[in-house]
């Protein structure tokens, strides 16, 4: 079989036309899904009840501590002043580091890897992605 770019145009028309489809039923499910999941949330909030089960799913509200800075110059004096590092998650910020080691400084203690990611992506998608 000779493989030419009509060939690859076609399964690519195939692959979009299959993932628009699939996109309508997606939303309309998530959509009656978001309906019905406050439904239950309001159900439950009025009845006072903290936790539903059945045999094959559970409901439930969960509470997380959430934490952001509207000063970090503050935090960050806070932190060297009280030695306070154990607040801090150890999470480095690969573009940055990338920036850096491209401008020419060394950084010793970080291994750069790379990942390699095959994308079918409609032009709609493209679009809303470039608009995030």
């Amino acid at each position: 079989m000779q493989i030419t770019e009509e060939k690859m145009l076609e399964v690519l028309a195939q692959i979009e036309d299959m993932k628009a489809k699939r996109a309508v039923l997606v939303d309309l499910h998530d959509s009656k899904i978001k309906t019905l999941t406050d439904y239950l949330q309001h159900l439950m909030r009025d009845a006072g009840c903290p936790k539903v089960e059945s045999e094959k799913s559970s409901a439930y509200t969960r509470v997380t501590t959430t934490a952001t800075t509207d000063d970090w110059p503050a935090l960050q004096a806070f932190i060297v002043k009280n030695n306070a590092f154990d607040i801090l998650q150890k999470r480095i910020s690969p573009a940055a580091l990338k920036r850096r080691v491209d401008a020419g400084e060394l950084i010793k203690g970080v291994k750069f890897g790379t990942t390699e990611t095959f994308i079918v992506q409609s032009k709609n998608e493209k679009d809303k992605e470039a608009g995030e």
